[in-house]
């Protein structure tokens, strides 16, 4: 018996989400059983960081100076997702689970903020969800 306990997918983009998803499959001997995790090869990677701006050794001054810091963190959570991503070369369709869901949760206060969809749309074509960066 194979068994799926929860969703094969990242339902919300949140830390949780971010783990490995497994099926299971389940070997029963009499009254003996094991339980064997499966890791799922066609899943879309998601990477999920947080970001305190005030806990950095240089706050971003600028707008540009804020752009180029996130930036360079989801270049960090790209890169990360390519190279934990669960590979299977006989998936139909898996060059489309290529691009990585990534979810960068930024903590503003007392900081400079930027356009969330300017700052996506310079991931367009390399991330699944360049909206909700």
């Amino acid at each position: 018996t194979v068994i799926q306990p929860g969703s094969t997918v990242a339902t919300s983009l949140s830390a949780p989400e971010a783990t490995p998803k497994h099926v299971a499959m389940l070997r029963v001997c009499g009254d003996q059983w094991m339980m064997e995790p499966i890791r799922l090869q066609a899943v879309r990677p998601f990477q999920h960081a947080d970001l305190v701006l005030s806990s950095l050794r240089r706050v971003p001054a600028t707008e540009e100076d804020l752009t180029a810091v996130l930036c360079q963190k989801v270049e960090e959570l790209i890169a990360k997702a390519e190279e934990e991503a669960p590979t299977n070369p006989f998936q139909e369709g898996a060059e489309n689970l290529r691009r990585p869901l990534i979810r960068l949760r930024v903590e503003y206060t007392d900081s400079i903020t930027c356009n969330p969809q300017r700052f996506g749309a310079k991931f367009v074509g390399r991330v699944a969800n360049p909206t909700e960066v």
